[in-house]
């Protein structure tokens, strides 16, 4: 598991593993990296995500996934990465000069609806 962003709003994020061969409670970040061996490219930042999910400018996000393993093409069909990297989670930034109409009439179907 790994190149992965956690965060929370209102509270320090702890983590957890309820097996019974492996139990962790209330860990910190650096407890749970240790915990599972992994998670060493994850960070713990606000992802700055608009309210429809899709990332935003200036998200610590953009250009920190992988491409190994990761599909060619993101949640909205665009090709990633757009930039010199993958970005993290399902969305790859585009900046708006790179919009397609295509993704645009998609977004704003998405506000309207």
């Amino acid at each position: 598991m790994d190149f992965n962003i956690y965060f929370h709003s209102d509270i320090p994020c702890t983590f957890e593993d309820q097996k019974p061969s492996s139990y962790l409670e209330n860990g910190s970040f650096s407890q749970w990296k240790n915990h599972i061996n992994g998670d060493s490219n994850s960070i713990i930042e606000n992802p700055l995500i608009s309210d429809y999910g899709y990332l935003t400018m200036g998200s610590p996000a953009i250009e920190r996934g992988t491409c190994n393993g990761a599909p060619a093409d993101d949640i909205n069909s665009n090709i990633r990465p757009s930039g010199l990297g993958c970005d993290m989670g399902a969305d790859e930034f585009w900046k708006n000069e790179h919009f397609s109409v295509t993704k645009f009439c998609y977004i704003f179907k998405r506000i309207i609806y």
